[in-house]
């Protein structure tokens, strides 16, 4: 369970620093709404689809936002809110979700040629 909280913490970690390099809005912003403001459908800092003038392109990018929304609310909360043990199998269920969260990262990052 540890090790999930710390990959969570981490992802918020990386977008809150290209939140904070790259936009010049409220710097407070967290988890949910960070979210939310990263991967908005208007001007997002991340392009989680291939291509935000398709319909599935914009489907894509927001199915990645609900993922990064619904990872902090399912995934963070029960963590942060109580000391939560969970199984190792469990564990490594959640640990491979967030891994395909972090390569989502990367891949934006890399494709809008982005420094962090």
């Amino acid at each position: 369970s540890q090790s999930v909280d710390a990959s969570i913490k981490e992802i918020n970690v990386r977008l809150k620093n290209l939140y904070t390099k790259y936009r010049d809005e409220i710097k407070n912003l967290d988890g949910y709404e960070l979210f939310c403001k990263i991967f908005n459908e208007k001007d997002p800092l991340l392009i989680a689809g291939d291509n935000l003038s398709t319909t599935s392109g914009i489907n894509e990018h927001n199915g990645y936002r609900y993922l990064f929304m619904g990872m902090w609310c399912a995934l963070r909360n029960p963590y942060a809110h109580a000391n939560k043990f969970i199984s190792i199998h469990e564990a490594t269920n959640q640990l491979h979700f967030l891994s395909m969260l972090m390569y989502k990262i990367d891949i934006c990052v890399a494709r809008q040629k982005l420094e962090e």
